[in-house]
């Protein structure tokens, strides 16, 4: 568990993994883009608002927030993914074998697959180090070979299982 404080807010990230050095400067970050974001609401929170936090849930300030959230936390690589296709795609061979190790991966699960699952498996069935594996799965999510899963679209499939 990890605490930062802001001007006008305390932030606690709670995770059962080692704390690395980069959470506790995304958590900072973070703090400070949502005391920026939610300014008016926060000022307001105990006076106008009356202590009211349902602000932060209503539709256009929760996607803001959800937005924030992912895009400091990057949130979406630990959705499921798919496989898309290499047609038209420059990939070195080194990508090209990790997109087959993901290939394996989702074929045997008869479903998606986790990134962490693809970096765990690449770091075991290769001679690949963890930080080259990790950059080539980014090189894969951007370039559309993995295709992140819609989250209601990946609840229909496992339920299905």
């Amino acid at each position: 568990m990890i605490t930062r404080t802001g001007r006008m807010v305390w932030v606690t990230l709670i995770t059962n993994q080692k704390i690395i050095l980069i959470a506790r400067e995304i958590l900072s970050s973070f703090t400070q883009k949502f005391e920026i974001i939610f300014n008016q609401e926060l000022k307001d929170l105990y006076t106008v608002l009356k202590g009211n936090v349902s602000i932060f849930r209503q539709n256009s300030r929760l996607k803001d927030l959800k937005h924030l959230i992912n895009n400091e936390f990057y949130l979406q690589y630990t959705s499921p993914y798919k496989t898309g296709s290499l047609k038209g795609k420059n990939l070195t061979s080194i990508s090209k074998k990790i997109y087959q190790i993901a290939k394996s991966l989702s074929h045997k699960k008869k479903s998606f697959l986790l990134l962490k699952d693809l970096l765990s498996k690449t770091n075991s069935s290769t001679d690949f180090n963890n930080v080259d594996s990790s950059n080539i799965i980014y090189e894969l999510v951007q370039n559309n070979a993995l295709i992140p899963v819609p989250s209601d679209l990946s609840k229909k499939k496992l339920l299905i299982h």
